[in-house]
C-alpha cells in the first residue's frame, strides 16, 4: 500500500507483482521485491502474497528454455496421473491404472475422475490395460459376465444359472 500526503492508505499508483510470483512483506518498492514461485508451487494472479502449491493431477516446473524462470502449472500426459501435490516434475506422473483411464483435460470429464486426474471405467465396463486415456477405451462387459461395479480390470462374476447376460 503506497501513502499519499494526507497520511491515507492509496492503492491508485501500487504495482501489483506480476503473474508467477509473490510478495509477502510491507514497504517494498521495486519489482526485485516479487519473488519467483519455486517448482511444484505456482501463482496465475497478480499481485500475491504466496503461491499455490501443485495440485494433484498436475506438476509445476520451470520449462526447458524458459527465459524468465517461472514456473507452469501442467496437466500430466493423456494416460498418467499423479495423486501427489507440489510435483515438479513429469517423472511424477505414473501410469494410469487397469479399470480406469487418464484423460488430458481431466477436469472436464463428467464426475468418474478423482482428484489426480484418474477416472473409473463406469459399471457395466471394465478396462484390463494400463496407461488408457480415453473413456471409450473402457469395454462393454462381455456376453454371459457381469460387470457391477466402476473401475474393474475384468468382469467381476460370472451370470448366474436361469439369467442371461448380453454384452454390455
Amino acid at each position: 500500500v503506497c501513502s499519499s500526503d494526507l497520511g491515507t492508505d492509496d492503492i491508485s499508483n501500487a504495482e501489483k507483482c506480476p503473474i508467477g510470483t509473490f510478495n509477502d512483506k510491507f514497504n517494498q518498492m521495486t519489482e526485485e521485491a516479487c519473488v519467483k514461485c519455486p517448482p511444484g508451487t505456482y501463482q496465475d494472479q497478480e499481485g500475491s502474497t504466496s503461491c499455490v502449491l501443485c495440485e494433484s493431477g498436475f506438476y509445476c516446473p520451470i520449462p526447458d528454455g524458459s527465459t524468465d524462470g517461472l514456473t507452469v502449472k501442467t496437466n500430466c500426459p493423456a494416460g498418467y496421473y499423479t495423486d501427489q501435490t507440489g510435483s515438479d516434475n513429469v517423472e511424477d506422473c505414473i501410469l494410469c491404472d487397469s479399470g480406469h483411464y487418464c484423460p488430458l483435460d481431466w477436469t472436464s470429464e463428467a464426475n468418474s475422475c478423482t482428484q489426480g486426474g484418474m477416472c473409473e471405467c463406469p459399471a457395466g465396463t471394465y478396462n484390463n490395460r494400463i496407461g488408457q486415456q480415453l473413456s471409450t477405451q473402457c469395454k462393454a462387459c462381455t456376453g454371459g459376465s457381469i460387470c457391477s461395479t466402476t473401475a474393474l480390470s475384468k468382469p467381476d462374476g460370472a451370470c448366474a444359472p436361469g439369467s442371461f447376460c448380453p454384452v454390455g
